[in-house]
């Protein structure tokens, strides 16, 4: 009885960190997104990337910032960018 309660227990807690990480995600890439379009309007040409992790990254909760450092926020942006880009060149994410 006790190993199905805490069975139980362990499935909801997994559950719930799984529903937390794709809210956040879904939080992320808004953000992202949303920075993208306003580098595009704001920050010189050569700068925008610069622009967009900058923000986002004063954008993260602390404890984020402690797992990632700039460079590989940018290295994460840098391959976001180039699936968009590479979806609104043909519709498709095929590398072309």
């Amino acid at each position: 009885m006790k190993e199905a309660i805490i069975i139980g227990i362990g499935v909801i807690l997994i559950l719930f960190i799984i529903w937390l990480v794709l809210k956040l995600c879904h939080k992320f890439r808004s953000k992202v997104y949303q920075l993208f379009i306003k580098a595009e309007k704001v920050a010189k040409k050569g700068q925008k990337m610069d622009y967009v992790v900058s923000n986002l990254y004063d954008y993260l909760p602390r404890i984020v910032t402690i797992f990632i450092s700039e460079k590989g926020l940018r290295w994460l942006l840098q391959k976001m960018f180039d699936v968009v880009s590479d979806f609104l060149n043909d519709g498709k994410v095929n590398g072309k």
